[in-house]
């Protein structure tokens, strides 16, 4: 099934962001619910996507690095 990466941020922290991988439900294409999500909270919306690209990747089983992800290569933190 197909995936969506969203980045949220935590609504007790304005400065705290997490990814979060939504998959497509079998039944309805425009219903989606939650896949995995990080393990940790990032400093900034950009690390938080960085991260969130390597697991949405992952995923779709599909293979990609991307250098700018602290630490690189693990999106769990």
């Amino acid at each position: 099934m197909p995936h969506s990466l969203q980045v949220i941020t935590d609504p007790d922290q304005e400065t705290s962001y997490r990814w979060v991988i939504l998959e497509q439900d079998e039944q309805d294409a425009f219903v989606f619910k939650p896949h995995s999500a990080a393990d940790c909270d990032f400093d900034s919306w950009g690390g938080a996507l960085d991260a969130g690209t390597i697991a949405l990747a992952k995923a779709e089983g599909q293979t990609y690095e991307n250098e700018a992800a602290d630490p690189v290569g693990d999106p769990d933190c």
